[in-house]
């Protein structure tokens, strides 16, 4: 297993952090610092999207350490593996067993940075495991792991959106679904999203809503992200805070939402939760 060959000509991605991208990274470290009892030694993923990705980044300045299982290899986690931080990975085999792989990475695909030299490190590198998403992406190989995703929208039912604007395409729902589901057994997964957003009509609406608008689709409902066994934990991370949503009832789930909502917008969630709802914040 390894060795796998890149081409260099791999298409690469360039962004500018926003202010919101980088506190919410802050908070997901922050979290992870503060319960390093639970978040220590479990194998890490990180979905596409620079949110996810900057935490991974301020991991390499923290005390955590662990293992990895990710669909999407980036520059930041092959940072953390090159300075110790990142043990190695694990396999799914066909009959179900998790083999576990010291001193080496599985991905299904991998992105890098405008300008850098991820490619030519990963190039021909045996530490490298390349292996087709129908063994990776299975809700198996995330079991106890830590996931941090990024999502467009959530609702007071629990549903989160994570692939468009109202009817309007925006991303790929790609492996998250699976990732989901794996980490509601004793995983702990981290959603994290903007609490506002603009329209293509310059409207700035608030990314937590009382109902999905008419046409947004739904990724992953509401008992994919509130449910879990053997103690999984999920969080919503914005700007301003991080909200638990595992084990809630769904008044308590509205008033976590709503904690971590832009301020601008919390008066109207608030009266919203008690029109449509019967809930007091």
């Amino acid at each position: 297993l390894g060795g796998a060959r890149f081409l260099l000509t791999t298409r690469t991605f360039s962004w500018k952090p926003q202010r919101s991208e980088l506190a919410i990274a802050e908070h997901v470290v922050n979290h992870m610092e503060a319960n390093a009892e639970r978040t220590h030694g479990r194998s890490l993923q990180v979905g596409f999207g620079g949110t996810g990705v900057l935490a991974v980044r301020k991991l390499k300045d923290s005390s955590w350490h662990g293992r990895c299982y990710t669909e999407m290899l980036e520059p930041f986690m092959l940072d953390l593996f090159e300075s110790g931080k990142i043990a190695g990975s694990h396999i799914v085999e066909r009959d179900g067993r998790r083999t576990m792989l010291d001193g080496k990475i599985v991905c299904t695909f991998a992105l890098g940075t405008q300008g850098g030299d991820f490619y030519r490190r990963i190039d021909d590198n045996p530490a490298i495991v390349l292996a087709p998403s129908s063994r990776v992406v299975i809700p198996e190989g995330f079991f106890y792991g830590i996931g941090i995703n990024n999502a467009l929208a959530i609702d007071f039912n629990g549903h989160v959106n994570t692939s468009a604007r109202d009817r309007n395409h925006y991303s790929g729902v790609g492996g998250g679904a699976a990732i989901v589901r794996g980490l509601a057994r004793g995983g702990i997964s981290y959603l994290c999203m903007k609490s506002t957003h603009t329209t293509p009509e310059g409207e700035l609406r608030s990314s937590i809503f009382p109902f999905m608008p008419k046409g947004t689709p739904v990724c992953y409902t509401g008992p994919d992200m509130c449910g879990g066994r053997e103690g999984a934990r999920s969080y919503l991370v914005t700007e301003h805070g991080i909200a638990e949503m595992s084990g809630r009832s769904q008044a308590d789930l509205i008033r976590a939402l709503i904690s971590v909502a832009d301020p601008q917008f919390r008066t109207f969630l608030k009266r919203a939760a008690w029109r449509e709802y019967r809930v007091r914040v």
